[in-house]
């Protein structure tokens, strides 16, 4: 017998057995159709994001905040200059 799927064993015939498996941290599903001769599977991650993904995704969403609020204090500071060159004419 062959190895399958991430560790699974085939039948015995080539066809390998039919189910779910876990391997690399993700969850795999297959399933045979047209009398073995497709095999259909289905890949979901699964586990805990590594921390270079997760540092990835919190940059993402905090640099743009970041930059927003940047600009935001830009713009007070540069009216709020305006309004005192108005007053002081």
């Amino acid at each position: 017998m062959g190895d399958g799927l991430c560790g699974q064993d085939d039948d015995g015939q080539g066809h390998q057995s039919h189910g779910a498996a876990q391997c690399a941290g993700q969850d795999l599903t297959s399933a045979h159709a047209a009398g073995g001769a497709l095999v259909v599977l289905a890949a979901d991650r699964s586990g805990p994001a590594s921390g270079s993904e997760l540092r990835d995704n919190l940059v993402s969403l905090l640099a743009p905040l970041a930059i927003a609020c940047a600009l935001s204090l830009l713009l007070m500071v540069q009216s709020r200059r305006a309004q005192a060159a108005r007053q002081a004419k």
